[in-house]
């Protein structure tokens, strides 16, 4: 095996320029299918960072072409108040904030969400608590860091817990630190394009502006925790029952209204699954036409090899020997292999030659050698 590594290494030093199509051909291929592929994978097929995300499903109100839009903080506290089928329903809502620490003035993005949001996903900080009820009633000014933000502005101190700062002109107190592999809903929402939004650098209570508490404001996506023995049918039935009550109840701003449930994960790739199914079969043409460009070359190559196996054959070569010094030249390793099988087919055996090609003149388009008359001349038997 090692006299065949060195036989395919002075090969590839022998022809240079072809390897080197050859390798730019399937790094071409392989490397745009990578990307792609780890680009749908993120995005489609990762599970959502929180517990038991299945049971995980966002609620949206539905209306003519708009079947994914926000809701009112009426609608959101309706919904919370009469659904029967989850454990728990929350919103949150984006906002950027102007952080000043240090005497440096930063805009960053935040989030802004209802009493527990964290317990609905199933996450906690990695340092710190969550937030009070009490600190929702009394609009308490607290926050939540992300990790990124904690080491990037603050040197990720240990005594960052209970520590001011500012945030829109106004005091604001650091009550915990997100973990590190924590996205948020809002950032892990994709747009058309594939790609997800901005990171959420910090997480404060959700605090209804006078301007927020109108059924005609829609600003908020709810996510809701389906009970276990609950089905996304039932789901979907128990919420329009609602969608409808509230229709009757509140014609100027619910008529036509309904209300659209759809597991998380579907809803945080909204309409880009279409979009990257298609490009990932794109790159798969792309690399299966590199391949078979190679897979040309590579019988190029082997038909051109035709008169050095035929020489290889009549010498006594078996077709095992052959097979392995055409296959130990990468990177026609394949092709090269099923040239040499190709080749070595047509050349009868027999048991008394054990697989060697029998006959005593081996034809090529060009080749013509007497294997005895070889040995007479070169006087030796073991070739």
């Amino acid at each position: 095996m090692y006299n065949d590594l060195r036989y395919g290494v002075r090969t590839l030093v022998k022809n240079a320029g072809f390897t080197a199509v050859m390798v730019l051909m399937l790094a071409l291929g392989i490397g745009a299918s990578t990307v792609v592929f780890s680009v749908v994978h993120a995005i489609l097929f990762r599970p959502l960072p929180y517990k038991d995300p299945d049971q995980l499903v966002s609620v949206s109100e539905s209306s003519g072409s708009f079947q994914r839009a926000p809701a009112s903080f009426p609608q959101f506290l309706d919904w919370k108040g009469q659904s029967e089928v989850f454990e728990g329903v929350v919103a949150f809502a984006g906002r950027r904030f102007v952080l000043t620490s240090k005497g440096m003035h930063e805009t960053i993005e935040g989030s802004r969400v209802s009493p527990g949001f964290l317990k609905t996903l199933g996450v906690r900080p990695a340092l710190g608590r969550d937030f009070l009820p009490e600190e929702y009633e009394s609009a308490s000014q607290v926050a939540l860091l992300s990790h990124g933000l904690w080491r990037r502005r603050f040197g990720a101190e240990s005594d960052i817990l209970g520590k001011t700062v500012i945030l829109d002109g106004q005091p604001c107190t650091v009550v915990g630190v997100l973990a590190a592999d924590l996205k948020l809903p809002g950032e892990l929402e994709s747009n058309l394009s594939g790609f997800y939004r901005s990171k959420v650098e910090l997480v404060v209570p959700l605090v209804v502006a006078p301007y927020e508490v109108r059924r005609q404001t829609w600003f908020l996506r709810v996510i809701a925790r389906l009970k276990p023995e609950v089905s996304m049918e039932k789901a979907q039935t128990d919420m329009s029952m609602i969608a409808r009550r509230l229709e009757r109840e509140y014609p100027d701003s619910n008529l036509g209204k309904g209300v659209k449930v759809e597991k998380l994960s579907r809803f945080l790739r909204g309409d880009t699954a279409p979009v990257l199914l298609i490009l990932m079969a794109s790159v798969a043409f792309v690399l299966m036409i590199a391949c078979t460009n190679v897979a040309s070359l590579l019988l190029t190559r082997v038909v051109e090899r035709e008169k050095e196996i035929a020489i290889r054959t009549a010498l006594g070569a078996g077709r095992r020997r052959v097979v392995r010094r055409t296959s130990r030249c990468p990177p026609g390793a394949m092709g090269d292999r099923a040239g040499g099988r190709f080749l070595c087919r047509g050349q009868p055996s027999n048991s008394r030659t054990s697989g060697r090609c029998a006959n005593s003149v081996v034809y090529t388009s060009n080749v013509c050698i007497d294997r005895h008359r070889v040995w007479s001349d070169t006087g030796t038997q073991n070739l």
